[in-house]
């Protein structure tokens, strides 16, 4: 199954990479709603694996406890479905919104040892799903929660220079592995702001490593 999932994902990157230079920017919608088609697949097929895998711990659950839980089931109140939360910008002045993210959807750059790309996606806060694409063909897919905090600094390696910059953030994606072909990546949140450009920056973990013990903290910057 996992193997399905990488395939999706690997042959759609291909495809869509291997479009003629001239024409790249007038196709680069086109390119990320493909990449996104993919993506839900791809999640849709890796959340049924990690499904499967618990069904036996669901199964062993005695009557007993199946009992309980129904009675508590039956008279709590429906919950609600979360909404897209309102950003106050007295408090959170760098947030950005969970819409704001999953309309930009794909984020990418090069480089060695990292993804190429990351695609996110939120249905709601609580509720969204991250996916971690490399050159060889490796996909790691990671459950997502948008997170407001208070305005936090943060140093990232700049996309286009690799020059050290500061920025101050208010949008944490907390995220938690959920499958793939590698077992995932070193753990690590992202975090998402707006650049001196007016489009979003993606914020992660230094994957690629490698960095003094002073640059250690220093995250690394994907673009729409």
């Amino acid at each position: 199954m996992r193997k399905k999932v990488v395939c999706l994902v690997g042959l759609a990157l291909f495809l869509t990479g291997c479009t003629p230079l001239n024409d790249r920017q007038d196709e680069s919608e086109q390119k990320k709603e493909s990449l996104l088609e993919v993506f839900d697949q791809a999640v849709d097929e890796a959340k049924k694996d990690s499904s499967e895998a618990k069904e036996k711990t669901k199964e062993s659950t005695t009557a007993s406890s199946s009992s309980t839980a129904e009675t508590v089931e039956s008279s709590a109140p429906a919950t609600a479905v979360p909404t897209e939360p309102t950003i106050d910008k007295n408090s959170y002045p760098f947030g950005v919104s969970m819409m704001d993210i999953t309309a930009t959807g794909v984020f990418s750059k090069t480089g060695m040892n990292i993804p190429q790309t990351i695609m996110l996606s939120f249905v709601t806060e609580s509720s969204g799903t991250v996916a971690l694409v490399s050159n060889g063909g490796r996909t790691e897919y990671y459950t997502a929660q948008y997170k407001l905090i208070p305005t936090t600094a943060i140093r990232v390696f700049s996309a286009g220079s690799n020059d050290v910059r500061t920025v101050n953030v208010n949008t944490e994606i907390v995220i938690d592995y959920l499958a793939g072909s590698h077992g995932g990546y070193d753990a690590g949140n992202f975090y998402v702001f707006t650049n001196s450009s007016g489009t979003l920056s993606l914020a992660t973990p230094n994957y690629a490593g490698n960095v003094m013990a002073t640059e250690s903290d220093v995250m690394l910057e994907y673009l729409p």
